[in-house]
């Protein structure tokens, strides 16, 4: 496995085990200048993956949703540390950490995660995608 994987793992399941221990909680609620919602819990995972992966990875940019970031480098996190605020927001289980990773302008890891099933989706470039671990076949329907 990939180090940055292991550490966006370790990153996106600390944050949901956050999540997961804040859902269906009372929420701190307030809106973007888009005038969607934004969640406490919002900021509070992405501190969370940002802290995690700069650790160790001091020289990666980070691309996030709810803070400012600025690309230097060509080794890019994009992260939407509550993908479902609304639905989080509702005590709806259908919500996610979506986690990606960048390098030389292709994608090289993608990593969701949803805290309340603890389904953990990922894929590597050329490695093929997983889900729990357990690699997944893709079966392309005929038209």
């Amino acid at each position: 496995m990939d180090k940055r994987l292991g550490v966006g793992i370790k990153a996106i399941t600390a944050a949901g085990d956050y999540l997961r221990g804040q859902f269906l909680k009372k929420h701190c609620v307030s809106l973007k200048k888009d005038k969607t919602i934004l969640l406490g819990e919002d900021l509070q995972s992405e501190e969370i993956l940002l802290s995690t992966i700069s650790k160790a990875f001091p020289q990666d940019s980070f691309l996030t949703e709810e803070t400012d970031t600025t690309i230097t480098t060509d080794t890019i996190w994009v992260f939407d540390p509550l993908c479902g605020s609304y639905s989080y927001l509702r005590g709806v289980e259908t919500w996610s950490i979506s986690s990606a990773f960048i390098a030389d302008n292709k994608f090289q890891l993608g990593i969701v995660y949803q805290p309340y099933t603890q389904n953990l989706y990922f894929s590597e470039l050329g490695k093929g995608a997983f889900m729990n671990k357990q690699k997944t076949i893709l079966q392309v329907l005929p038209k």
